[in-house]
């Protein structure tokens, strides 16, 4: 399952934003969120929440500048 995390983690590719000097801020908290390991099975429901809310996050941010309809 790491494995398979890290290969999603590093197909994430940066936006081109630049807010406070940190590049593509919520390709960078998708990344994070990404790599986290739960410890159980109820971290696990939780983390699958969370890498989806941020998937979200993500492509409102970055596809919205490629496809502005």
């Amino acid at each position: 399952m790491t494995k398979m995390r890290w290969l999603q983690m590093i197909s994430i590719k940066d936006c081109g934003k630049l807010v406070n000097g940190s590049s593509c801020p919520c390709g960078n908290k998708l990344r994070l969120v990404i790599l986290r390991i739960p410890l159980n099975e109820q971290e696990e429901k939780h983390s699958k929440m969370d890498i989806l809310k941020h998937q979200i996050d993500y492509n409102k941010c970055c596809f919205k500048e490629k496809y502005p309809y």
